[in-house]
């Protein structure tokens, strides 16, 4: 784990510093004093950072990164945050740096770092979550805690959780979903709308749910 924190490290430093402006579109509207300064704390962070005072870096590079958005400066702050021993920080961060990254990632890099995403996944018994429904916009309810609408995706605790899919005009489909550690499932949800529910007694839940295992 040491080995690939060191090279992520060190790999971002030097994508960060030589060319800051390419990480990102939005750098392109940054005018060349801002740059400078972000280029600046975010050289100041890399320092504290390899003088192991990784809170001190973290809040330099913080700095940097509202200036001047970079992948790089991410995942700089997930290395101090996963220094300092704080796994859920530092995995939003690393994710937030993949994301930001894309293509300007080295491939051996990427690895590295979906690597470590996975052993914090891991280490925090999560698994992640993706729920489409035909129609879309759909509340996402798990265990009692509304999440967010459809298409829905994120992290959940590894277990078995209740699932319940609500929206206007369609019945509700309920479910009872499991899943396993750093596992990632998608349900594919077709709801059915309240006028195709004939007469008589409804027995269960409505709604047809797939459920696939990603990768």
């Amino acid at each position: 784990r040491r080995g690939i924190v060191v090279l992520l490290a060190a790999v971002a430093v030097a994508s960060a510093v030589e060319r800051p402006a390419a990480a990102q579109e939005a750098g392109d509207e940054v005018d060349e004093a801002t740059r400078e300064e972000a280029r600046e704390l975010f050289r100041q962070g890399r320092e504290l950072y390899g003088r192991n005072r990784p809170e001190e870096a973290l809040e330099l590079l913080g700095r940097s990164y509202e200036l001047l958005p970079s992948w790089a400066t991410s995942n700089g702050m997930a290395l101090c945050e996963d220094k300092l021993e704080h796994p859920e920080a530092a995995l939003a961060l690393y994710e937030r740096s993949l994301s930001e990254g894309g293509d300007a990632i080295g491939a051996d890099q990427r690895t590295q770092l979906e690597q470590r995403i996975g052993e914090l996944r891991r280490s925090l018994g999560l698994a992640w979550l993706r729920v489409v429904t035909v129609p879309g916009g759909a509340e996402v309810e798990i265990d009692g805690r509304t999440l967010g609408t459809t298409p829905f995706a994120g992290d959940v605790t590894a277990g078995t959780h209740s699932l319940r899919l609500t929206l206007d005009g369609y019945e509700s489909a309920e479910r009872s979903l499991s899943v396993g550690m750093a596992e990632s499932r998608t349900l594919d949800v077709t709801l059915v709308a309240a006028a195709e529910i004939g007469p008589g007694p409804v027995v269960g839940p409505r709604g047809r749910l797939a459920l696939a295992a990603d990768g």
